[in-house]
């Protein structure tokens, strides 16, 4: 009988028990607003941050797990949203943690547009083409012994072609400059310090009978550090 290989990327083992990973989601309900924690709650790997209001659903970073195998297998093969009622993605910066799984998104069908600021779009071009193509060696690698020992073939999480659909989807917004995601919900980056690019997410929402306005740090430079 052929068993399922494990693959730091993504593939979960045959009948291994799933983890509540429920405990590790949290959530926060104002009037008309919605926040959900999906990924980074009790850790610091798989960013993605989930902002539901009647205007849309935002979807602010959208990273990959990193964290033992059999637990990260589990958790990046799963986005755990309705990817379709997501409207639009922010991205902070491009570290994998926080953009490696937006081709997942977009491979999965989600056409919304990602907005981040041109230094974090420029690095994530390089950062998310060289994701796709571990991915792709790892997963050659895996199946040639794959095939001889009787496991069964692993796939990649995504391949360049989606990396270069997702990148097609990016829009660049500089520090400081007010863009609309919608017309209920507006963006502006600040400067994070913490990689070129980075950014704190703010988000003014129109929601409920008072407007509301809530900040993504994303990850923050020490304190007075340049960077």
């Amino acid at each position: 009988m052929r068993r399922e290989r494990q693959q730091q990327s993504g593939v979960h083992l045959g009948d291994a028990p799933r983890r509540a990973f429920d405990r590790l989601e949290q959530r926060s309900k104002l009037d008309g607003l919605d926040v959900q924690f999906i990924g980074a709650a009790q850790t610091v790997a798989g960013s993605m941050n989930l902002v539901r209001t009647g205007a849309g659903s935002v979807l602010s970073d959208c990273g990959l797990f990193q964290g033992r195998r059999r637990e990260a297998c589990e958790r990046n093969r799963d986005l755990r949203l309705l990817v379709m009622d997501v409207v639009a993605i922010v991205l902070s910066h491009a570290h994998i943690n926080h953009s490696g799984a937006l081709p997942m998104l977009v491979r999965a069908g989600n056409r919304g547009p990602i907005d981040a600021t041109p230094a974090t779009r420029d690095l994530a071009t390089a950062m998310l083409q060289d994701a796709a193509l571990i991915q792709e060696q790892d997963a050659r690698h895996l199946n040639r012994h794959a095939e001889r020992e009787g496991f069964d073939l692993v796939e990649p999480l995504y391949d360049e072609a989606d990396v270069l659909r997702t990148l097609g989807m990016f829009h660049s917004v500089p520090y400081g400059l007010k863009s609309y995601l919608t017309p209920k919900i507006a963006l502006t980056f600040r400067d994070a310090g913490h990689v070129l690019g980075s950014a704190i997410t703010v988000l003014d929402l129109k929601a409920g009978p008072d407007p509301r306005r809530l900040a993504f740090t994303g990850d923050l430079r020490r304190r007075d550090m340049p960077i």
